[in-house]
């Protein structure tokens, strides 16, 4: 396939690659709606079970992504879950832009933009095919003239497949539920719900756009990813060892024609 250069060429080269790719169907697949019980909650460490069960109980918004299938790597894919802040400086090199992510410790992640609005979100649950952050905003939005401080749950829940080629892929679904703590937010509710539930849908697109697009561009162009990686290695040499090892998954990936 012929490398379109820019993020927006990589979305049209995801959309070509995801069309014509066909997948062994999934059995008996749950939807994402099903993990939202009392179960999974319990599971959380204090104090991300209370803040957890305080979301989950009354969300004034809530949403599900629509479940993708896409070509790449598993291992890849569950890198960049892990490391959001290397596929955000992934996404700069193709000319992507918004907000600066960088790593706390511990699972937790910060994003910030040029307009002050700000967003922690904390890793609080994995085990393999599914992944819950809780996440904590701060700005003002299109629909709010305020500021308003949100409170969500974002949960992914993925899996693996192979297509009869025998090429890997990823099946995955994210799923958000949110409080938003804003005066006027209740006309917002009132009258505007449909746009609020259409803003929390664009949200999940852009969240696994994010993770797919890059494992599938990074899987297809494993030799422009290793460049990458050791210009972003040489720029924050505190991440070497992260770096080296996405470095040692992409080792084990074929370079790609058209580069």
């Amino acid at each position: 396939m012929q490398v379109r250069r820019g993020w927006q060429g990589v979305l049209v080269n995801v959309v070509l690659a995801w069309a014509s790719w066909e997948p062994v169907p999934a059995q008996g697949e749950r939807g994402a709606s099903e993990v939202w019980n009392a179960e999974l909650l319990q599971r959380l460490a204090e104090p991300w079970r209370s803040h957890a069960l305080h979301v989950a109980q009354a969300p004034q918004i809530r949403s599900t992504g629509r479940a993708e299938t896409f070509p790449c790597r598993r291992e890849l894919y569950v890198w960049l879950l892990e490391h959001p802040d290397w596929g955000y400086w992934l996404w700069q090199q193709l000319g992507a832009r918004g907000v600066q992510v960088r790593a706390v410790g511990n699972g937790e992640f910060v994003g910030e933009d040029e307009h002050g609005n700000r967003m922690n979100w904390h890793t609080i649950y994995h085990e393999p095919g599914l992944r819950l952050w809780y996440v904590e905003a701060t700005g003002r939005g299109k629909l709010l003239s305020q500021p308003a401080h949100v409170r969500a749950l974002l949960l992914l829940r993925y899996r693996g497949l192979r297509a009869p080629q025998g090429q890997t892929g990823i099946r995955h679904q994210a799923e958000l539920a949110a409080q938003v703590d804003a005066r006027g937010w209740q006309v917002i509710l009132r009258f505007g719900q449909q746009a609020a539930q259409e803003f929390a849908r664009q949200c999940l697109e852009q969240v696994q756009l994010f993770f797919a697009g890059m494992a599938w561009y990074v899987t297809e162009h494993p030799q422009w990813a290793r460049e990458q990686v050791q210009k972003l290695m040489r720029q924050h040499p505190e991440q070497a060892q992260v770096g080296e090892q996405l470095l040692r998954l992409l080792a084990e990936c074929p370079d790609a024609e058209g580069l």
